[in-house]
């Protein structure tokens, strides 16, 4: 085998071990979150933040298939990337969501009290 063929193995061997492990639980994470804010019905409020995070999970499932299809640890970080970009994505529009809800909450009290408030016009 000679030396050159013992480097080859050990360099093979440090790719390998030095590259990223798959994404899986980033996008499991990612899927939770997304499930969680459309039970939350956040697409009334936040629909465009919700439609970015299913798009970059769909990016993070795409680039781990070819990452590992390529053996590319630089798409496996990529993957793990979009991955934790959808889960927070996912978590804003929830939160996003709760926020326009409680605003809304807030007008229609503030509407109730001004009527409960307001002199009915009628005569003494």
């Amino acid at each position: 085998m000679g030396w050159l063929g013992g480097l080859g193995t050990a360099l093979a061997l440090v790719a390998c071990a030095s590259a990223p492990p798959a994404p899986d639980a980033a996008i499991a994470a990612a899927v939770d979150a997304i499930y969680h804010a459309e039970d939350a019905r956040v697409s009334d409020y936040a629909a465009q933040e919700l439609r970015t995070a299913r798009e970059k999970l769909d990016g993070a499932r795409d680039a781990a298939q070819k990452a590992q299809q390529d053996h590319s640890a630089k798409g496996l970080r990529q993957a793990q990337w979009l991955a934790e970009e959808a889960q927070a994505d996912a978590q804003y529009a929830e939160a996003k969501a709760e926020r326009e809800r409680a605003q809304a909450a807030v007008k229609q009290l503030e509407r109730s009290l001004q009527t409960l408030t307001t002199p009915s016009g009628g005569g003494v």
